[in-house]
């Protein structure tokens, strides 16, 4: 059996077996990618996604507060604090489902990724920014994970 199928077989999942065949056939970046944006728009369309945007509107308002310039790292530290704790409650509540918790990762990678940056961002950069980090979690988590070895 060729190691490619024995990796392949740890995939969980409509669409990322095709992910990781696409993958590892020298198809361009682009294509994978496509692809992978594909099979993400099958998990938020089958999955629950109101932890999510309950996670993200826990993230733009973490963000707002860093809108003011003075007292910027006090209040970076805090916001910071207070959005990891709100953040943590709500997947709690939830039941700790994978999707919470990747959202949970995003939104904290998210927050420091535009907080180091030192300027306020725009809604749609915000969300642009966290949808960027979602997708990147899910695609570790259910793809990269399991097939590392696989690859490359």
């Amino acid at each position: 059996m060729p190691d490619g199928d024995r990796f392949e077989r740890r995939l969980r999942g409509k669409g990322w077996r095709s992910v990781y065949r696409l993958g590892c056939s020298g198809a361009s970046t682009n294509a994978v990618a496509d692809r992978v944006m594909g099979v993400v728009a099958n998990v938020f369309r089958t999955e629950s996604i109101e932890g999510v945007r309950k996670i993200f509107a826990e993230l733009q308002e973490a963000l707002d507060v860093l809108g003011n310039p003075l007292f910027r790292e006090t209040l970076s530290q805090r916001a910071f604090r207070d959005l990891s704790s709100n953040i943590q409650a709500l997947v709690g509540g939830e039941g700790f489902p994978e999707m919470s918790r990747l959202s949970e990762d995003a939104a904290l990678r998210t927050f420091c990724e535009l907080d180091g940056a030192g300027e306020g961002a725009s809604e749609e950069a915000i969300a642009q920014r966290f949808a960027e980090n979602l997708v990147w979690g899910l695609t570790e988590r259910r793809c990269l994970s399991a097939v590392r070895d696989g690859m490359g």
